[in-house]
């Protein structure tokens, strides 16, 4: 099922939308559940509950925050790591595990996440295991059970920071950071000055949230080795 939060500041027109959107899905033969919201900073509030939503529909034109200054700020990003992502030497070969997950091409927008920084899934054309460089997992919980019944993994594990969201989990939204860190850890040269100006706008923007320097470095090493 998808979690959907659909975000409009006329209350009136809420729920036609959320009808609209509803029927787009049926179509499809897909389960949603939609919750709607009247001001950005009720949703903003929610999601720091730690309430997860997989995809989101945004007024291009609110007081608190609008949807083309995200969707302008993901499109900013994404053009920043494709320069990076140009001047990338050598592949770096990457498992995305999720959560203890042996299927790989079970997490392809992970995995086009991974393209999109330079480096290559370590999937073959069957989706089957390879040696990869890193093995990223969503849980430290099973980092553990993962990494000794996987012996064949000669790389490094690494888990993926979460802030209000799992930056590499199924709110795509947050996705955009996870490609970011992505780029950090496996190529640092390139992507050091992008990582530290790019989290903190992210979370400035959409949570009205302030990281600063101790906060990033924590929430980037905070699982994982310093």
């Amino acid at each position: 099922m998808l979690n959907i939060a659909v975000c409009d500041d006329e209350e009136m027109v809420l729920p036609y939308l959320c009808e609209q959107i509803s029927s787009a899905f049926e179509l499809v033969h897909m389960e949603v559940r939609i919750d709607s919201y009247s001001s950005s900073i009720k949703l903003r509030k929610t999601i720091e509950n730690r309430i997860s939503y997989n995809v989101f529909f945004l007024d291009i034109d609110m007081e608190e925050l609008d949807g083309f200054r995200l969707a302008s700020f993901i499109e900013n990003v994404k053009e920043i790591v494709t320069l990076k992502r140009n001047n990338v030497k050598e592949k770096v070969k990457v498992y995305y595990a999720g959560n203890n997950d042996l299927d790989s091409s079970a997490y392809p927008f992970q995995n086009e996440a991974i393209k999109a920084v330079g480096a290559e899934p370590a999937v073959d054309m069957n989706n089957q295991k390879m040696d990869a460089d890193f093995i990223i997992l969503n849980d430290s919980t099973c980092l553990d059970e993962f990494s000794e019944e996987n012996t064949v993994f000669q790389g490094k594990y690494i888990v993926s920071p979460a802030l209000f969201h799992n930056w590499l989990g199924f709110s795509m939204f947050a996705q955009v950071i996870g490609m970011v860190w992505m780029g950090y850890i496996f190529y640092p040269q390139l992507y050091s000055s992008v990582v530290i100006e790019i989290i903190p706008q992210f979370y400035k923007l959409f949570y009205s949230y302030n990281l600063n320097d101790d906060d990033l470095i924590s929430i980037i090493f905070g699982e994982n080795d310093k």
